[in-house]
């Protein structure tokens, strides 16, 4: 819960910003989106590989979710 309550922080903050077109133009390129997938650490002895394997799956399934999405790896919610 934790976790889920700092990336949607993150993911917010991104929504919330406005970047520039260049360094000379002032223009904005408009919001910016993110698709943050997120796991924590199983039961040991599961190796920081595995870890990062399942948050980088839950990632992919943001983004083919579709824009702005935040998805946690079903151990993180439980």
């Amino acid at each position: 819960q934790q976790a889920e309550h700092v990336v949607e922080g993150v993911r917010k903050t991104l929504g919330d910003a406005l970047l520039p077109a260049d360094r000379v133009i002032t223009a904005s390129i408009g919001p910016v989106t993110a698709s943050i997938g997120a796991a924590s650490f199983r039961d040991l002895p599961e190796s920081m590989e595995a870890m990062v394997h399942r948050a980088d799956a839950t990632m992919a399934r943001a983004k083919a979710a579709g824009k702005n999405q935040l998805l946690l790896d079903a151990v993180t919610t439980s």
